[in-house]
């Protein structure tokens, strides 16, 4: 089911929406007028999570030979107790054309939507050491300074990097101009540790 707006992004990206855009978008609908947005996120987690641990069940529900019922059978004894109908049915559908596979990325491009919505933006930051909070606050502050919109960190430490720091915002990785400005912010930084 494509709405109007789903139409509309991919019109303005200048290409088509991908099977999982597709289905994240018509989720996001269906979820505003049936749910709540930040549950429905909560509980595709949930239910990745699940499947994850879960690798036979994954697997028969992608199995093209298996009757739908079979499968929504599956997943309401699964899963009913523990989601939302929105959910519940969401998933069904997608076990029930064998494209259960798809969930994860459904769920992360429904997490985008989702932050949108709600003018956040994901940043996902790779440093060589931990950052701290007060480092963490000052980077989160400016790039909304640069996005304009409230910036959630995702931190994550890799010592291969060797001192730097690696930015992506919503999926990008920042340009040049922005990776400069942080890198000054994280000299900074570096500076205000030392005279501690």
């Amino acid at each position: 089911m494509k709405t109007e707006a789903s139409h509309k992004q991919a019109d303005q990206a200048g290409r088509k929406m991908t099977k999982s855009e597709s289905y994240a978008a018509s989720l996001v609908a269906l979820a505003k007028s049936e749910a709540d947005l930040a549950l429905v996120d909560q509980e595709l987690n949930f239910v990745i999570e699940t499947l994850a641990g879960h690798s036979e069940l994954k697997k028969s529900l992608l199995e093209k030979d298996l009757p739908t019922e079979k499968k929504q059978r599956v997943i309401e004894e699964v899963f009913g107790s523990k989601v939302s109908k929105v959910t519940l049915n969401f998933v069904q559908l997608l076990a029930g054309v064998s494209q259960i596979d798809k969930l994860e990325d459904v769920s992360k491009d429904f997490t985008r939507r989702l932050q949108a919505e709600e003018n956040k933006v994901l940043a996902e930051v790779t440093t060589a050491v931990e950052l701290d909070d007060k480092f963490s606050d000052r980077l989160a502050k400016r790039l909304s300074e640069l996005t304009g919109r409230e910036v959630i960190l995702r931190p994550k430490v890799d010592a291969g990097i060797v001192g730097g720091i690696i930015v992506r915002v919503d999926g990008q990785l920042l340009d040049a101009s922005v990776r400069n400005q942080l890198s000054r912010l994280r000299e900074e930084m570096i500076i205000d540790m030392r005279g501690r």
